[in-house]
């Protein structure tokens, strides 16, 4: 039996590339995927995620935003090929912390990931600055 924590939220697929869900907390969550060949046109099928909080004031740990957020890979990637990016942020200085939840996400959900994860993991210490 699953439990409760491992069920998503009910999410809206507002378009193609982004998705909505809200908490048990009311905390409403964006979660988005940008195509990377926007920003080189070698990146042909290679996508950015991101996903965060629709506004920045402190909520509870939430084991369910995980469920939501492999969920939404899942759906995603049906329809997808290729690579994902996820991009963790550094401009308030918490991309380890970032970094370590997804690694965590990938763990718990390994099964459920199985379909999407056909890529090896690389951790990439640059500041955006220095890719202009």
């Amino acid at each position: 039996m699953t439990s409760n924590s491992q069920l998503p939220y009910e999410f809206c697929k507002e378009s193609d590339w982004n998705y909505s869900f809200i908490t048990i907390s009311g905390v409403k969550y964006i979660a988005y995927f940008v195509d990377y060949s926007v920003y080189h046109p070698d990146f042909d099928e290679v996508y950015t995620f991101s996903f965060e909080p629709e506004e920045s004031t402190p909520h509870p740990i939430d084991p369910k935003i995980a469920a939501t957020i492999v969920t939404i890979l899942q759906e995603f990637f049906q329809s997808k090929e290729r690579a994902m990016i996820l991009v963790c942020d550094n401009i308030d200085g918490k991309e380890n912390k970032r970094n370590r939840q997804a690694f965590n996400y990938s763990y718990r959900f390994e099964y459920h990931l199985s379909i999407i994860n056909r890529t090896k993991r690389v951790k990439i210490s640059k500041d955006i600055k220095d890719l202009e």
